[in-house]
C-alpha cells in the first residue's frame, strides 16, 4: 500500500468520524490547531496529511493514529452504528 492509498483511507476515516460525531471541519480545525484551509485541502485529497496532522486528529478523536489509516476502523463500525438503529426503529408489518 502506498502513501496516497493511506491518505485516502485517512480522508475516509476522518470524514466518517466527523459525520458520526456531527462535528464540523471548522471545529476539528480549531481543536487540532490545523489551519482550516489546510484541513479542507487535505479532506479534498488535494494534498496528503502529514504524520503530525494524523497524530493531532487521532488525539482529538481519542483513537490511535494507526486507526486513521486502517481500512477497517471507522467505515464498517460507523456504518453498522448508523444502519442498525435505523432498522430497529422501523415497525415490522
Amino acid at each position: 500500500m502506498n502513501y496516497l492509498s493511506l491518505n485516502k483511507l485517512a480522508v475516509s476515516n476522518i470524514r466518517a468520524l466527523l459525520g458520526s460525531r456531527r462535528e464540523s471541519i471548522e471545529a476539528l480545525a480549531g481543536a487540532t490547531k490545523i489551519p482550516l484551509s489546510t484541513l479542507k485541502r487535505r479532506l479534498l485529497n488535494k494534498s496528503p496529511f502529514t504524520l503530525e496532522e494524523i497524530e493531532q486528529i487521532a488525539k482529538h478523536f481519542a483513537v490511535a493514529a494507526s486507526d486513521l489509516i486502517s481500512p477497517s476502523i471507522a467505515i464498517p463500525t460507523l456504518a453498522a452504528e448508523n444502519t442498525i438503529p435505523a432498522l430497529a426503529e422501523r415497525e415490522v408489518k
